[in-house]
């Protein structure tokens, strides 16, 4: 399928998920295949075909998996809280999947496209009085080269940044809102700033990525009072003792 996935995402921390660790080493394979496949199929977790839900008769096809084992697979997988199907429409999805996964290709296609326009418009010269300047665009495959090339790269400097902030705290990023949070930091204080506050929190013993997603929320609104002598950790410092008392570290 051209318009899928061109991979999924494995968390590290599935190594110690209870979930997973019930489950049998056959069901686990048969977890990522199902996971490969909903990539495949590009539709937040749904698999299916076309516009229509596919059945376990073409699910076992396409993993070349007996349907009586796959259905007993899937069975143990939605008991687990790993995949869910729906009772209206039957269909077969993976749990949590955008959240996980990140958005779908035909979003990123239509953001890459946008952002492609706006270059052409940027660069397009100003039209004589005649209005003859003719307008060229790269030809399709070169567009389609273009968009792979670019949303790899985006994609590999998304993962770079988390998994360096996720080194420095000693802490993964528990699910998509988490990772929504971290975002919206970088956006508001700079990359630069988030990260020094969490090398601050490295040492401060926390147990969760959003505990010091909250703090680095706090500390960044009191970054720009500090005097000019004083240092950075030695500010964050006096932000908690003095700027919040009243607001403890979230543990």
């Amino acid at each position: 399928m051209s318009s899928s996935m061109p991979w999924v995402k494995l968390y590290t921390e599935m190594i110690d998920d209870t979930k997973m660790f019930r489950l049998s080493d056959e069901n686990k394979w048969r977890f990522v295949q199902l996971l490969l496949l909903a990539g495949e199929c590009d539709a937040e977790g749904s698999l299916i075909s076309g516009d229509h839900s596919m059945d376990i008769e073409q699910i076992s096809w396409r993993l070349r998996v007996p349907a009586e084992q796959l259905e007993a697979d899937i069975k143990v997988l939605i008991h687990a809280g790993l995949m869910n199907k729906d009772g209206r429409s039957s269909t077969i999805s993976i749990n949590n999947f955008s959240k996980r996964q990140g958005r779908s290709q035909s979003e990123k296609r239509e953001q890459w496209r946008k952002r492609q326009q706006k270059k052409r418009d940027a660069d397009k010269p100003k039209e004589d009085v005649t209005g003859d300047t003719p307008v060229t665009h790269p030809p399709r495959e070169e567009e389609s080269r273009e968009y792979k090339e670019e949303i790899e790269e985006e994609e590999i400097r998304e993962d770079n940044i988390y998994s360096r902030f996720s080194t420095i705290t000693n802490l993964p990023f528990g699910d998509k809102d988490c990772g929504d949070r971290f975002d919206n930091a970088i956006k508001d204080f700079g990359e630069e700033r988030v990260f020094e506050i969490g090398e601050w929190c490295a040492g401060k013993n926390f147990t969760s990525m959003n505990s010091v997603l909250t703090t680095i929320d706090n500390r960044a609104t009191g970054w720009n009072s500090k005097p000019k002598k004083e240092s950075n950790l030695e500010m964050l410092e006096r932000i908690e003792r003095d700027g919040f008392a009243d607001k403890p570290i979230p543990m």
